[in-house]
């Protein structure tokens, strides 16, 4: 049994192995034989190879045997990844009533309410106007809730005067709202302060590039897209059709798919970090022969 647990928690197990030995844990607690093994770790890495239903099962037994603001916060994080939105604002309502809930914007945020967290951060920004961290909230908000012309215009207030670390983590949402209002220019400036190995930078490269009509490279990046994204999508195997489903669409298999729907068609079935909500809804349709077209969808 020591030697299950030491494979479960070595940082060098691969995804398929602790996944494969998450599922021997909850057979065993259907024949109730369950493993020797602590809930919380069971919890706590299930979470980390996002197996969010066992984690989801291993929180709850752990709150209901030592619920702490941790558990709580856990619990808020999985539900919302599960799009159990109603439990997880039951949770933070639990919370509220028994906890010091004092940083509100974030429960806000991982709840997926934005108006809220919005409201609270200009009420932060009035306060403290050259809060970096108050202006990156504020700059998540209106990205989530789709407000790119008010996002533009604060990222290019902050762009010029803005740390290279702080470049780097508002480069994706930047180039998010300068692709939905055709600023190729400033999209290629944020897109260059992104990280290499990031999925952000290399999805939109391709929407740059399949903008100049450079399709065969904007291949190489979708391809570029998929590799980075394969941890990702190995996690959800085992977690069951209708979540799979619902957060994972199929990515174009072949060129013509590329041309005919562009970039975003595929990453809008994304659900990772919510995409779909917050894409521009003006996309750039590119037809078969390669001539683009402009049309507005949602």
């Amino acid at each position: 049994m020591r030697s299950i647990e030491i494979a479960l928690t070595s940082p060098q197990a691969p995804t398929d192995l602790v996944h494969r030995l998450l599922n021997l844990a909850e057979f065993m607690e259907h024949e109730e034989k369950p493993l020797p093994i602590e809930h919380r770790t069971l919890g706590e890495y299930a979470m980390k190879n996002m197996a969010f239903a066992k984690a989801l099962h291993y929180k709850e037994l752990e709150f209901y045997s030592e619920a702490s603001p941790e558990t709580i916060e856990s619990l808020i994080s999985i539900n919302t990844r599960l799009q159990q939105h109603d439990a997880a604002w039951g949770t933070l309502l639990t919370a509220q009533e028994q906890y010091d809930v004092t940083q509100q914007e974030e429960w806000y945020e991982r709840l997926g309410r934005w108006p809220e967290a919005l409201k609270v951060y200009d009420r932060k920004a009035a306060l403290e106007p050259g809060n970096t961290v108050v202006q990156i909230g504020r700059m998540k908000c209106l990205h989530a809730m789709g407000e790119y012309d008010q996002l533009a215009t604060q990222i290019q207030e902050s762009w010029q005067t803005a740390s290279a670390d702080v470049r780097r983590e508002i480069a994706p949402i930047a180039a998010a709202s300068a692709w939905s209002i055709r600023d190729w220019g400033r999209m290629d400036d944020y897109v260059a302060s992104m990280r290499n190995d990031s999925t952000d930078k290399a999805f939109y490269r391709a929407i740059l590039l399949a903008n100049q009509n450079q399709f065969p490279k904007a291949m190489i990046q979708i391809s570029k897209a998929r590799d980075l994204l394969d941890p990702e999508l190995t996690s959800f195997d085992g977690e069951g059709y209708g979540r799979s489903y619902r957060c994972v669409g199929e990515f174009p298999n072949n060129r013509g798919s590329l041309i005919r729907y562009d970039t975003v068609q595929w990453c809008e079935r994304r659900c990772f970090r919510n995409w779909k909500k917050s894409l521009p809804t003006n996309s750039t349709l590119i037809s078969q022969n390669g001539s683009k077209q402009c049309d507005e969808h949602g």
